[in-house]
């Protein structure tokens, strides 16, 4: 699934290491709200 760049986060660092994403269904449709990649240091 193609994420927004509009929701990547970048800037914080990711102390799990591993990609994080936070979404939710609205109207039959999955909405990206936040996603954190495994490489954002």
């Amino acid at each position: 699934m193609q994420v927004p760049e509009r929701a990547v986060i970048r800037d914080q660092g990711n102390p799990i290491g591993q990609a994080v994403v936070w979404y939710v269904h609205h109207r039959g449709a999955i909405i990206i709200s936040c996603f954190v990649p495994a490489d954002a240091v």
